[in-house]
């Protein structure tokens, strides 16, 4: 198992448990690999990771504190009275122990990367964003990665 797909575990892990008695809000975020697209433009790059055709609505440089602080804001994202994830676990010492893991991690590899750019979708988002959403490209020596969240009701 490579660095992403361990990742990619570690986060479906907290989603389920963010997910699971939550009210009208579902968390979705995963790395998505972009076989042979380093140094390609963003829309290849993007539908080949996702493998949907795609309509790019604008692309930013961004820095691994960009990414982190999204990722940070989002698994610990508490909602509303009418729409929110497991109140019995976000916020919980349990909880914060869990974010700092897992975004360790992420961090670690992200250090790693030559180049990360946000971006935003217009069309062909593998997700369905309401309440919060974020995606970059993250470009490492010899591999590209898109890296995509958002939450929905």
């Amino acid at each position: 198992m490579n660095d992403i797909e361990t990742i990619n575990d570690e986060l479906r892990n907290i989603l389920e448990i963010i997910n699971d008695g939550g009210l009208n809000y579902a968390a979705d975020i995963r790395f998505f690999e972009a076989v042979e697209c380093v140094g390609k433009n963003a829309v290849d790059t993007i539908e080949a990771a996702i493998g949907n055709p795609i309509i790019l609505g604008n692309t930013f440089v961004a820095s691994t504190e960009d990414v982190i602080l999204e990722l940070r804001t989002a698994l610990s994202h508490i909602g509303e009275s009418s729409c929110h994830p497991n109140t019995s676990y976000v916020g919980t010492n349990k909880h914060k122990t869990d974010v700092y893991s897992i975004v360790n991690n992420i961090e670690r590899k992200l250090k790693q990367a030559q180049q990360i750019t946000g971006f935003w979708l217009k069309k062909g988002h593998p997700f369905y964003p309401v309440f919060w959403d974020f995606a970059f490209i993250v470009e490492f020596k010899d591999t590209a990665c898109v890296l995509i969240g958002s939450s929905s009701d």
